[in-house]
C-alpha cells in the first residue's frame, strides 16, 4: 500500500497525498507535468474511439493511421517504400505520407490517371449544366443550342413518333421516345409544326413540342434527349428519389457547414477532398 506524508509528518494511508493543514500553502505542481496519454488499443471500450480526420465521405480511398486516425473521401496516387502520395483535392499538389505513420489502405475503384486522360481525350463527353439546371455532355449542349436544319422543315398534321425520329436523324443525337408517348392513341399524336433555320432544338423541344403536346415533357440527361409523358417523368423522378435516399436507420448525412473533426497531431489540416486516383 502506497504511503503518502502529510505536510504534519503524519503517514496518510491513501495513494494521494494528504490536504495540508490550515494556514500551509499548498505544493506547486512540476511546469512540465504533461497528462498521461490513454492506453488501450482501438476497439477496446476502454479507449477512445479513433478520430477521423476528414468527415466520413462515400467515395474513395481509406486510409488507416497507425494513430488510429482514419482519412477518407481521398485518392492515393501512388506508393513507395517510403511514404503514401495521396491526392486530397484535385488539381492540387498531392501530400506525402511516411509508410511508417500508415497501418492501411482501402481503395476504391477509381482510376484518377486514366480518368484525366479520357477526359483530355475526349472533353465532349465532360457534363455542364444547361439553363435548365440539368446535366447533359458537352457534345448534346452544343447539338441543343444549334439549328435543327439549314432549310425549313414543315410537319402537318404528322404522327409525333416519326417526326421526332426524323429530328434525332438530322441532328444526330441520342433522341429517345418514352412508351408511355408511343402507347397514346395515334389521335392524340398527331403534330403540326414549321420549324424555321434558326430554330435550335432546345426552343423546338421545349417550347414547340411541349407548347403543343400536353401532355409531353423532355428529359435531357447526359447525351441522351427523353421525350415521355408527364406522368412517366413524374414516376421516374419519385423512382431517382428513393434510389438516392439514405436507408431506413442510416445516419443522417453530416452538415457541411459543421466545422471539420481537428487533424491528428503531426498530419495536414483538414480539406475537403474529391473523388480521384489509383495507384
Amino acid at each position: 500500500m502506497a504511503i503518502a506524508l502529510s505536510s504534519s509528518g503524519q503517514e496518510s494511508p491513501s495513494g494521494n497525498a494528504a490536504p495540508p493543514e490550515e494556514g500551509q500553502p499548498q505544493a506547486a505542481q512540476p511546469q512540465d507535468a504533461k497528462p498521461k496519454k490513454p492506453t488501450g488499443k482501438p476497439g477496446d471500450p476502454a479507449a477512445p474511439a479513433p478520430q477521423n480526420l476528414l468527415p466520413p465521405l462515400t467515395g474513395g480511398d481509406k486510409v488507416f493511421m497507425v494513430s488510429g486516425t482514419v482519412v477518407t473521401g481521398v485518392q492515393v496516387l501512388r506508393s513507395t517504400p517510403r511514404y503514401y502520395e495521396i491526392e486530397m483535392v484535385e488539381g492540387q499538389p498531392p501530400l506525402q505520407i511516411p509508410r511508417r505513420q500508415v497501418k492501411n489502405v482501402e481503395y476504391d475503384d477509381i482510376d484518377p490517371a486514366r480518368d484525366r486522360l479520357r477526359r483530355e481525350m475526349f472533353p465532349e463527353e465532360q457534363e455542364v449544366t444547361i439553363a435548365s439546371g440539368e446535366r447533359v455532355t458537352g457534345a448534346l449542349r452544343d447539338k441543343l443550342m444549334a439549328p435543327v436544319s439549314a432549310e425549313l422543315l414543315s410537319y402537318i398534321d404528322h404522327d409525333l413518333v416519326k417526326v421526332l425520329d426524323d429530328i434525332r436523324t438530322k441532328t444526330q443525337t441520342k433522341l429517345q421516345v418514352d412508351p408511355s408517348i408511343e402507347e397514346k392513341p395515334a389521335s392524340q399524336r398527331r403534330w403540326s409544326v414549321e420549324i424555321p433555320p434558326d430554330k435550335t432544338l432546345m426552343a423546338l423541344l421545349r417550347e414547340d413540342l411541349v407548347g403543343a403536346i400536353k401532355y409531353a415533357e423532355v428529359v435531357f440527361e447526359a447525351d441522351t434527349i427523353l421525350v415521355l409523358t408527364k406522368e412517366a417523368a413524374k414516376a421516374r423522378q419519385a423512382a431517382s428519389t428513393a434510389a438516392n435516399a439514405p436507408a431506413a436507420g442510416a445516419p443522417a448525412p453530416a452538415d457541411a457547414t459543421a466545422p471539420a473533426t481537428p487533424p491528428a497531431a503531426g498530419l495536414p489540416g483538414t480539406v475537403k477532398p474529391p473523388a480521384a486516383i489509383k495507384p
